[in-house]
C-alpha cells in the first residue's frame, strides 16, 4: 500500500512559506546594509509612503463619490467640511508625490551602483515594474479629483491609448472607460486606484522584498 503523500506536501508548504517571510527577520544583516549612506533608506521609505497612502485613501473613501457630477463636489466636501479633510487630502496627495520621487531615486541608486547585475537583474525587472505601477497609480489619484485639469489630462491619456496597435481600443476601454464619458468612466479609474493597482503593488512589493533576501541581502551573502 502506498504511502501518502500528504505530509509531505504540508511540510514542502511549510518550507516555502517560511523562505518568503524570511526576509522579515533576518538572522544576520551585513554591516554595510545598515549603513544609511549606502541606500540612503530610499525603498523603506517609500514603502512607507505607500503605507501612508493606504492609511490617508482609505478615510478618504468615506467622502469620496464616484460619479461625474459629484466628484469634484465631493472633494471640496473633504477639503473644507470633513474633520482634519484639509489635512488628511493634503497628506494622501504629497504623500502619493514623494511615493514617485523615492521610487524614481531608488531606481537611479540601484542603477549607480550597478546592483541591477546578476542575480539582481530579475529584481531589477520587478523593480522596473513597480516603477510603472507608481506611476499610475498616481495618476489615476490625480484623475479622480475630476476638474478641468483632470478631464483634460484623461482625454489626453485615452486618446494615446488607444493608438497602441492591435489592443489600444481595448486598453482604452478597460483603464478608462467608454469614450462617451459616463459614470463608468470614474468607477474604473476609482476601480484601479483604490483595488487593483494596489493589489498589483502589494504582490509584487512581495516578491520585491523576498528576492533581495533570496539572493543574498543588500550587499553581501548572509
Amino acid at each position: 500500500m502506498k504511502k501518502p503523500f500528504t505530509p509531505i506536501l504540508v511540510s514542502a508548504s511549510r518550507g516555502s512559506f517560511t523562505a518568503f517571510l524570511e526576509h522579515i527577520h533576518p538572522r544576520l544583516v551585513p554591516e554595510i546594509s545598515t549603513r544609511i549612506s549606502f541606500t540612503f533608506c530610499l525603498g523603506g521609505l517609500a514603502t512607507l509612503m505607500f503605507l501612508v497612502e493606504i492609511f490617508t485613501g482609505a478615510l478618504l473613501l468615506l467622502y469620496y463619490y464616484p460619479s461625474l457630477s459629484n466628484a469634484y463636489p465631493s472633494i471640496q466636501r473633504v477639503t473644507y467640511y470633513a474633520p482634519f479633510g484639509f489635512f488628511f487630502r493634503n497628506l494622501h496627495y504629497w504623500g502619493g508625490q514623494f511615493m514617485v520621487i523615492l521610487v524614481v531615486l531608488h531606481m537611479v541608486r540601484v542603477f549607480w551602483t550597478r546592483s541591477y547585475l546578476p542575480p539582481r537583474r530579475f529584481n531589477w525587472l520587478v523593480g522596473s515594474i513597480l516603477l510603472v505601477l507608481v506611476f499610475l497609480v498616481d495618476f489615476t489619484g490625480y484623475l479622480l479629483v475630476w476638474d478641468e485639469r483632470a478631464l483634460w489630462a484623461w482625454t489626453i491619456a485615452r486618446n494615446l491609448t488607444e493608438k497602441i496597435p492591435l489592443l489600444g481600443n481595448k486598453f482604452a476601454l478597460v483603464i478608462f472607460g467608454p469614450s462617451d464619458m459616463d459614470d463608468l468612466c470614474l468607477i474604473r479609474l476609482y476601480a484601479w486606484h483604490i483595488f487593483m493597482l494596489p493589489a498589483f503593488l502589494v504582490g509584487l512589493m512581495s516578491l520585491h522584498y523576498w528576492k533581495i533576501r533570496k539572493d543574498g541581502g543588500i550587499f553581501t551573502p548572509l
